[in-house]
């Protein structure tokens, strides 16, 4: 359906693309510029130019709030509208204090709020990243930054078609949706959505989380066989240089293969059995929503809607733990941020106290560095603070929703047992 509102939309993309295009066209120039032009600092100043504009670009493309309706309903009725609506759709919706994050795929999400207007509630979103994605993106804007521009171009364009396609032609009966009594169908609904967004975030954060702990167990692995490997060099007595070397490239592997194999093959099986473990939650509850959505009776023998729900509230607590262990992955740009300001805090420390120890001393200069350093330390905490309460705020909304919901049908279950 083509509306006035899809037509602006497919403006803004076109005019995002074109810009990107530039940018990416000015790529080679601004790499070649330094060998062909002999003025350094404006080919350096050009550089730094460019990178801003990538930089620019790519803040206003998860920064812009898009306009794509506006309903009769106030904002907290029009957002648990839109919550019943998209998850009887299929979709993952989380529910923030002032938005909504709803998974378009395994690319884009989008943000949608409602903020009251004096003409009514104006349903606005934001486009947004997968966390995998967000840090993808990060990565190759410190490699190619028109790279990252290019990717989120992409994200940009499935969050326009979901709302396009999807949703703002929907608007129309978020009203009567937003205003009717959540039934035990709709609560039915409701909870094995919430479950099984819970379960598929878990599943995919322990997955995170085993992955990195691989390359973590490589990276100390290749430690591991550099010592054993330099030691060797270092104990074996000088003779032909071949044997020299291959004994002690073989003193290296065992030296990782004996510390490290182990380790992996304990860790392998933990974490497989917990990952197999989410998936398998996962699709019971995604199979439930399907049975449920479809007012189809289940197969023989299988459980009712109220028993896996029942079930996976068991499994909240554990759902929830995986998801903070895997903080990097669910929040890529906030961990990234804690390991920049800790590193170069550290970096700066230890720089500044090795000078003041030194018979180069230059107190001023020292003092400045030290402060730096020690300020970009207390940053790293206070940001890692942030995160944990935010990670307890949310584990405790979540885990009292599911509670309430669990009531509510507790309740109904019981007047229908009395009318029998």
């Amino acid at each position: 359906m083509v509306t006035s509102g899809s037509v602006k939309r497919r403006i803004v993309l076109w005019v995002y693309g074109a810009v990107s295009a530039v940018l990416v066209l000015l790529g080679p120039v601004v790499y070649l510029a330094p060998y062909y032009d002999s003025n350094f600092g404006m080919s350096v100043l050009l550089r730094w130019s460019w990178i801003l504009a990538c930089l620019v670009l790519l803040a206003s493309f998860y920064s812009t709030w898009f306009r794509f309706g506006v309903v009769e309903s106030q904002p907290g009725e029009s957002l648990a509208g839109l919550t019943r609506m998209l998850r009887v759709m299929g979709y993952n919706v989380e529910q923030k204090k002032e938005f909504l994050d709803v998974r378009i795929d395994k690319l884009a999400h989008v943000k949608i709020r409602a903020k009251r207007q004096p003409r009514g509630t104006e349903i606005g979103f934001q486009v947004g990243v997968t966390p995998l994605y967000a840090a993808a993106i990060i990565v190759l804007f410190l490699v190619i930054p028109p790279a990252s521009v290019l990717l989120s171009l992409f994200a940009m364009r499935s969050s326009f078609r979901f709302i396009d396609e999807k949703l703002s032609h929907r608007l129309t009966g978020l009203p009567a949706v937003a205003s009717a009594p959540m039934d035990v169908h709709a609560t039915l609904v409701d909870s094995l959505s919430e479950g099984r967004r819970l379960a598929q975030e878990a599943y995919e954060a322990a997955k995170s989380n085993y992955e990195d702990t691989v390359i973590v167990l490589v990276i100390v692995g290749v430690a591991f066989f550099m010592g054993a490997f330099l030691a060797g060099l270092w104990v074996i007595p000088d003779g032909h240089d071949s044997i020299r070397l291959t004994s002690s490239a073989i003193l290296g592997a065992l030296a990782m293969v004996g510390v490290i194999l182990p380790t992996f093959l304990k860790t392998r099986k933990r974490q497989l059995t917990a990952i197999r473990q989410f998936e398998e939650h996962a699709k019971r509850l995604a199979d439930a929503l399907a049975i449920e959505l479809s007012s189809g009776k289940p197969p023989d023998g299988y459980p009712s809607s109220f028993e896996i729900i029942a079930g996976a509230g068991d499994q909240i607590p554990v759902w929830l733990a995986a998801r903070r262990q895997a903080g990097a992955y669910r929040h890529p740009t906030t961990w990234i941020a804690i390991f920049v300001f800790a590193y170069a805090g550290a970096l700066l420390t230890v720089a500044a106290v090795a000078e003041m120890l030194s018979d180069w001393d230059d107190p001023a200069r020292n003092g400045v560095v030290l402060a730096i350093g020690c300020v970009m330390l207390v940053s790293t905490l206070s940001l890692y603070r942030r995160w944990r309460k935010e990670e307890r705020l949310e584990s405790e909304q979540v885990t009292g929703d599911w509670r309430g919901r669990l009531e509510v049908l507790r309740s109904e279950m019981e007047k229908y047992l009395q009318g029998l």
